[in-house]
Formats: structure tokens, C-alpha cells, sequence
């Protein structure tokens, strides 16, 4: 093999792995309510939007003042791309959403996002 030909392999081969790797995980697309959001109206769900299928494992909420708040969350059994979560009634304050999902490569995703009830 030539070293022309090694080389073309070489940038074939990389240009592909790259490529797949960008591609290869799912990510949070949207969420309601919004990262720094400032809501008035009562908040009766959350809701996230993925860029592809997951299966969303685990979703936390946390109060600034009162701590951990109780939802209405199980683990989804199959994947999907939109979730809803039920929230109790919320008092005004900062919360923070922690949540953790598993994408169709088997890789676990997580994140969080913060907004406050005025």
C-alpha cells in the first residue's frame, strides 16, 4: 500500500468516526418551563423534548428554600422524545430540575435547568 493510499484511509476512516460520534448521542432540546424561566402562573407539569428517542430514568426537582419537592414521575418504560412530569403546587421560589435519561446508544444523559415561581 502506498503512503497516498494509507493516508486517504487514514482521513477516510477519521472523517467517519467523527462523524458517527456527533451524531451519536441525543440531548435535551426543550424544556417547559425554561432554563432561568420566570413563571406566574401556576406550574402543573414539566415537560422535556429530546433531539431523539430516550428512555428518561430519573427527574428531580429542588426548591432553594424548602428542599426536594415530591412529582409524579415513573421511568419510562420504552423510548420517547416527549415527557410530562406532575408537580405539586409550588410555592414562589428558585427551583432546579434534575433529570437523567438513557439514549438509544445505551449511554446515560444528564442536565439540569433552574427557573423561579414569582
Amino acid at each position: 500500500m502506498s503512503l497516498a493510499t494509507a493516508f486517504k484511509a487514514l482521513a477516510l476512516s477519521l472523517t467517519f468516526s467523527v462523524s458517527a460520534s456527533v451524531f451519536a448521542h441525543t440531548g435535551l432540546k426543550e424544556s417547559s418551563p425554561g432554563q432561568g424561566a420566570v413563571v406566574t402562573e401556576p406550574v402543573g407539569e414539566i415537560t422535556l423534548s429530546f433531539t431523539g428517542p430516550v428512555r428518561l430514568v430519573k427527574v428531580e426537582m429542588i426548591s432553594v428554600d424548602a428542599g426536594a419537592v415530591d412529582l409524579d414521575f415513573l421511568p419510562s418504560i420504552g423510548p420517547g422524545t416527549d415527557f410530562e412530569v406532575g408537580v405539586p403546587p409550588l410555592q414562589p421560589g428558585q427551583y432546579r430540575v434534575d433529570w437523567m435519561a438513557m439514549g438509544a446508544d445505551g449511554h446515560k444523559i444528564t442536565g439540569q435547568f433552574e427557573f423561579s415561581r414569582r
